[in-house]
């Protein structure tokens, strides 16, 4: 069920590993949700999907003072955050056919390279990496 858009995905992120670092993505099934987490250092780019949804891009990264802590985030006993950027992609997504996600996905990506940059050029200690 998850197949196509984990290829999607992946070819449209890829990105991340080849430009700013990450390590190739991890996939994760969990009930009816997907998700395609790239790591580096503490930080993650993670991009869910849960069949007739669109699909959602997160970054996590160690909790600092006035983050919201995300229990359900934490690694190796550090509190994690989460940030939803802001991305727009133009391209029509319907979450029935994810089959057509590759120009929105592609678009979210060139979107989080821009509006994310410094998140994503950052090295991100490897001190709090999983």
């Amino acid at each position: 069920m998850f197949e196509p858009f984990v290829r999607i995905c992946r070819k449209a992120f890829e990105p991340l590993v080849t430009q700013f670092g990450f390590r190739e993505p991890e996939i994760a099934k969990l009930g009816r949700e997907c998700f395609v987490r790239y790591h580096k250092g503490a930080a993650t780019v993670s991009i869910a999907f849960e069949p007739g949804t669109t699909p959602i891009v997160e970054l996590f990264f160690p909790a600092g003072p006035g983050d919201s802590v995300v229990p359900w985030a934490e690694r190796g006993g550090v509190p994690y955050a989460r940030r939803l950027p802001l991305l727009r992609p133009s391209a029509k997504c319907s979450p029935a056919e994810p089959e057509l996600f590759a120009e929105y996905l592609a678009q979210s990506m060139a979107e989080l390279a821009q509006a994310e940059s410094k998140f994503l050029r950052a090295s991100h200690s490897q001190t709090h990496a999983a």
